[in-house]
């Protein structure tokens, strides 16, 4: 039964990422089921832990990878900044949501 889980996740995530990535995450998914069975849920957290820091530690990157700012995206910030353009004016300039332009426009003023 456990090779059966493993493969139905391992299926699932081969869609989305490299196989090594995948089968990784699979071994990690059927692990944390099979541990959480025998143990309790802390110590499931703790695997989980181990599993990711090492994985980073190997230059894993998880998420989504960001998209890159509109060619124009400083120009428009400028003139948002300078009150020629309101949020939603600007955020429709760049082509994004209300939202993500201010996040993207205070993200950048901080970095700065």
């Amino acid at each position: 039964m456990a090779l059966g889980l493993l493969g139905a996740v391992l299926a699932a995530l081969l869609k989305k990422h490299t196989p090594e990535l995948a089968l990784l995450l699979a071994v990690a998914v059927c692990g944390a089921a099979a541990l959480a069975a025998v143990r309790g849920v802390r110590e499931v957290w703790a695997f989980l832990e181990d599993l990711l820091a090492a994985a980073k530690a190997k230059g894993v990157k998880f998420g989504r990878p960001p998209i890159p700012l509109p060619d124009n995206f400083y120009l428009v910030h400028k003139a948002w900044r300078a009150k020629k353009l309101t949020l939603k004016q600007a955020a429709a300039a760049c082509g994004m949501p209300v939202g993500t332009f201010y996040s993207k426009a205070v993200k950048f003023e901080n970095t700065t």
